[in-house]
């Protein structure tokens, strides 16, 4: 988890006004495992604040990335997603559920020597498939007897 007061200190630094709605979106998007979407974090301080746009909220959302504080991930799958996990890592995406869950991928030596000369400052990499609960929710169903079965 991100340490949120740093992150609203960081707004203070750059001569941004802190505000209890910036600091609602900054303690949401820091203690979220879900890399939640500008709806999501609206709804989440919405529930907490009752005095807050979306406007505000995807302007938080702005800033921080601007400020280099969370990463905006553009993963193909719809609205963006927001991450306040800045370690170099990569992602696995749920086709069924939408679950994004950070992963940690040994990049050094991926590119060969077809390669040369270049040098890679970073990777996106999102790894689409079926999360381990899905598999095992779809797995049930397919194992459980049918109402035809039973009778």
């Amino acid at each position: 988890m991100r340490d949120a007061r740093r992150m609203v200190e960081r707004f203070h630094d750059a001569g941004r006004k802190v505000t209890p709605q910036r600091v609602a979106v900054v303690e949401i998007i820091c203690s979220s495992t879900t890399h939640p979407t500008a709806d999501m974090v609206f709804a989440d301080a919405h529930r907490r604040l009752r005095v807050i746009s979306q406007r505000t909220v995807y302007q938080v959302l702005t800033d921080l990335c601007d400020l280099g504080e969370i990463q905006c991930l553009n993963i193909g799958s719809g609205a963006a997603r927001f991450d306040p996990n800045n370690d170099r890592h990569q992602h696995l995406l749920c086709d069924r559920c939408g679950q994004l869950i950070d992963i940690y991928l040994d990049l050094d030596g991926l590119l060969d020597e077809s390669f040369e000369g270049f040098r890679a400052s970073h990777a996106d990499v999102v790894l689409r498939g079926t999360c381990r609960t899905c598999a095992d929710d779809r797995g049930a169903r397919r194992r459980a007897p049918s109402r035809a079965d039973s009778h």
